[in-house]
Parts: C-alpha cells; structure tokens; sequence
C-alpha cells in the first residue's frame, strides 16, 4: 500500500458471533455476513488477509465453525471460500432441495 492511497478503504469483513441453532447443545460460531473487496483492490491479498484473520480469532475465541453464505452463482466466491476449505453445512438450504 502507498502513501497515497492509506486512506482508502479497499475492503471489508462484516462478522460476528452467534450460537448455532442447528446444534442441541448451542456451539458458538463466527458467521460472515460480507466480505466485500473494492474491484480495484481484488485479487491483490486483501480478502486472503481479512479470511485469515476470521480464522484466527474464530480458534483463538474457541469458535464451532466458522459459517457464511454464498450463492451457487457466484462461482468465483466459492471458489475462494473452497481454498480455504469451507464446505456445505449439513444446514445448507441445497441439501433440503431449497435452491438459493
């Protein structure tokens, strides 16, 4: 990053934490919401970054799992979400034949 552009905001994660309802008992997870990364800024570490860090505090907090959605459409976002080794939950809508 260069001095003239350290006030630009290029990305951004919106988590937080929750129990999850599919579990008897509740287990805590980390749930991304969004991560969003400005086009201009993509495919330059930022979103790598921002996925380790969730990572990170979701182990160093003793998180369940680390959840999010993304649509089967969006073949570039599962792929990276799938190089990070995020899979389907058992609570995925597709796996009930609900199609999202």
């Amino acid at each position: 990053f260069d001095e003239v552009h350290k006030d630009i905001v290029n990305g951004f994660a919106h988590f937080r934490f929750e129990m999850d309802i599919d579990n008897d008992p509740l287990r805590p997870i980390l749930y991304l919401y969004e991560l969003q990364i400005q086009k201009t800024a993509q495919r330059k570490g930022i979103g790598n970054k921002i996925v380790h860090l969730l990572i990170t505090l979701g182990k160093a907090l003793e998180m369940e799992k680390i959840m999010l959605t993304s649509l089967k459409i969006n073949e570039n976002a599962n792929t990276f979400y799938k190089n990070f080794g995020f899979e389907l939950d058992p609570s995925t809508p597709s796996k009930w034949g609900i199609e999202v």
